[in-house]
């Protein structure tokens, strides 16, 4: 593990900040929000990850661009997170412990998964349990506050949910399995980086996967082995629409965090018929993309309205 001095070194010379002490790297305040500041030792901590991945060699000068973007993206994601936090207990939002264990066993009854296998596809996603929670707490609070902001409520159309069927039949299969690589990197933007140069040839995905591959697998190229098509992320299942055996996925946002999946092998996959449980799934698919949309819409106006200033 880097020490924090290491790690505030690098992140100096990646900047050409040059203070007088490791001190003052340490303890300098590279954000504000609101009056609540955002130090150099929060984000080092939010950096680790990425500086873990250069640890014991040179790093190079296309390398050193993408961290210096990984770390103003990361920045800019905390002061997100304060904004939210803070109108949060400006309006007293709250939600429970029960309240987030009910809706994570409603999580495995909707994918018909057993307490084992659902902790065995966060395994696979780079999650303990304990996160997990930490993530579902976060998101029912974030949906509770756009719910008491926004005004108009979301409406999905029975037509919307037959015209997404409709285009997405391929992903609604029984006993469909596949063997899938997954690199999953601190942003989106990073995520673009590695697509492209998989896709130009400057790079395979394994050694993409084994050199910047945050996620799972990472020794074995990002391979995951064989899954269910049910047990998958949703996110990740929109990601795969049209891609052929051998083939990428574009790269996508997934947990606040770049990914690319490289879909290995398809088994099976009898159609799906257009049922009452294909339906729900749907509807609340679409129904939390709207959320979302809705959410980042009043995010950038309170962000616009906020007292933001960043230092670095």
């Amino acid at each position: 593990m880097l020490s924090i001095i290491r790690i505030a070194i690098l992140v100096v010379a990646l900047t050409s900040v040059q203070p007088a002490v490791a001190g003052d790297v340490v303890d300098r305040i590279v954000g504000m929000v609101n009056g609540e500041i955002i130090t150099l030792f929060d984000l080092n901590e939010r950096m680790k990850p990425v500086f873990e991945k250069f640890q014991g060699r040179e790093v190079t000068d296309k390398e050193k661009a993408a961290i210096v973007n990984i770390r103003k993206n990361l920045l800019e994601q905390m002061v997100q997170d304060i904004l939210i936090k803070q109108q949060i207990a400006k309006l007293g939002v709250t939600v429970t412990d029960s309240e987030i264990l009910n809706e994570m066993e409603s999580v495995q009854s909707r994918n018909k998964m057993s307490k084992e296998d659902f902790e065995a596809q966060l395994r696979l996603e780079g999650m303990t349990v304990e996160q997990y929670k930490k993530k579902l707490g976060d998101d029912i609070l974030k949906h509770r506050l756009i719910g008491a902001m926004v005004k108009r409520k979301v409406v999905v159309s029975d037509e919307e949910v037959k015209s997404y069927f409709d285009e997405h039949r391929s992903q609604y299969a029984k006993d469909k399995r596949v063997e899938l690589a997954v690199i999953l990197v601190p942003t989106k933007d990073g995520a673009d980086k590695l697509h492209a140069a998989i896709t130009k040839g400057e790079m395979t995905f394994a050694e993409a996967a084994a050199k910047y591959s945050q996620g799972p697998g990472t020794d074995q190229g990002g391979n995951l082995g064989t899954l269910e098509w049910g047990s998958i992320a949703s996110d990740w299942r929109d990601a795969l629409e049209g891609v052929q055996p051998g083939g990428l996925s574009k790269s996508f946002e997934f947990r606040q965090m770049g990914a690319i999946l490289q879909l290995v092998s398809v088994a099976g996959g009898e159609a799906l018929e257009f049922d009452a449980v294909v339906e729900a799934e749907i509807r609340q698919k679409l129904y939390q993309q709207q959320l979302e949309e809705r959410f980042n819409s009043y995010m950038e106006r309170l962000r616009s309205e906020a007292v933001v200033e960043i230092k670095l």
